[in-house]
């Protein structure tokens, strides 16, 4: 096989795994294509409990625990499920919760972290090349053919050196120990522009083993933050080093505030013609959006007239939470 769906959830988001699930197969040619879906859970006794509840001919399960503890996945600085993220070593977070590890939440955020790392290094061994990663919360919301999510395959969407986009030069400097010169387009790259994610396991692995190499540390040692932040610096390294896989689509305005410019249009007509342009520069491209976001859209004037002009298919991260 070589491609699947990944889609990791834990009891609090079991509904909304089975909502996302449910607008995969009522939206989408999944089935047609023979795509699986696998369901990561933290444990076993979870994943029996969600199989109990929920019934599907496409999905298959598999839990962190089980893949840590057998460690069929071959991953030098070995560790054990219980001694999941017991230890950092010294780098400043990039999106672990803002917290230390004795915060609850931040622990949360970045176990979550690992568990997606270990899962996606699990589906490379089941010989899965590209995987489509998506939270548990999101939704699709239009007809959707699989073939074209799946052909954006190593195309990156970057800011281009946005005034509000999330960069992370600790990612740069301390994670990788890449050395660049401080005037590199590297460090002016905005990541996580839309959190949409089609991995390809090979580079993935790649970037995990070199990782561990370079600080000789289990990684959930090292997952202080988004590992798809991890992913994408990757990714724009090699791109740099002249990889020829890897595609680049650099946007000048943030996702997260450009449809806060409804404010500039009075009238239904400015609205159409701006959700023209809109679509023309992202959303006939990348028709993926996060949930969070339109809730901000919709509580402005005339929001959901311009929402619903969009070409948005499918809503990712905390898209069912804020409907």
């Amino acid at each position: 096989m070589t491609y699947c769906i990944h889609i990791q959830t834990y009891p609090p988001h079991f509904e909304y795994a089975n909502n996302l699930i449910n607008s995969i197969n009522s939206f989408t040619n999944i089935k047609e294509l023979n795509i699986p879906i696998f369901i990561v859970f933290d444990t076993q006794k979870e994943q029996e409990e969600f199989n109990k509840k929920y019934k599907y001919d496409n999905c298959k399960y598999i839990n962190i625990k089980n893949i840590v503890d057998t460690n069929k996945i071959n991953i030098e600085k070995y560790e054990k499920y219980e001694d999941l993220c017991n230890n950092t070593i010294n780098i400043k977070e990039w999106g672990s919760g803002y917290g230390s590890l004795s915060n609850n939440h931040a622990f949360h955020r970045i176990y979550t972290n690992v568990k997606r790392v270990y899962s996606i290094l699990e589906l490379q061994r089941l010989s899965y090349k590209y995987i489509w990663c998506i939270d548990s919360e999101s939704i699709i919301l239009k007809n959707i053919d699989l073939k074209n999510v799946f052909d954006q395959k190593i195309n990156l969407v970057i800011g281009n050196n946005l005034k509000s986009g999330f960069k992370c030069p600790q990612i740069i400097n301390d994670v990788f120990k890449f050395d660049y010169e401080e005037e590199s387009e590297i460090f002016n790259i905005d990541v996580r522009i839309n959190d949409f994610w089609i991995i390809d396991t090979y580079y993935f692995k790649e970037m995990i083993e070199f990782i561990i190499k370079t600080h000789n540390v289990p990684i959930s040692h090292i997952m202080l933050g988004s590992e798809m932040a991890l992913y994408e610096y990757y990714l724009f390294h090699l791109y740099l080093k002249g990889n020829e896989d890897i595609n680049i689509t650099k946007l000048d305005h943030s996702l997260e505030n450009i449809l806060n410019d409804i404010n500039k249009y009075s009238t239904y007509n400015q609205l159409n013609d701006y959700a023209n342009q809109l679509n023309k520069t992202y959303f006939d491209k990348f028709p993926y959006y996060r949930g969070d976001w339109t809730k901000f859209v919709r509580n402005k004037n005339m929001g959901e007239y311009l929402l619903i002009r969009l070409n948005i298919q499918v809503l990712v991260s905390n898209a069912q939470e804020n409907r």
